[in-house]
């Protein structure tokens, strides 16, 4: 969640909570889906990644 913070510091990202939940739903748009399961978690985190990535200017083939 670093990058959240990076985000939410330099003003680029308005979240209010940094649970996982709120996060993917902030960046992604959608409502988290077999949240608290590991395969879930690992999912909603690689989507988390790539649109903070896309939102920083980094990665962009993501």
């Amino acid at each position: 969640m670093y990058n959240t913070l990076f985000l939410k510091d330099s003003g680029l990202s308005n979240i209010e909570s940094l649970s996982l939940g709120s996060c993917y739903s902030h960046f992604c748009g959608l409502t988290p889906k077999d949240a608290h399961s590991s395969y879930g978690d690992v999912l909603m985190t690689e989507e988390i990644y790539k649109k903070q990535m896309k939102l920083i200017g980094g990665n962009r083939d993501a």
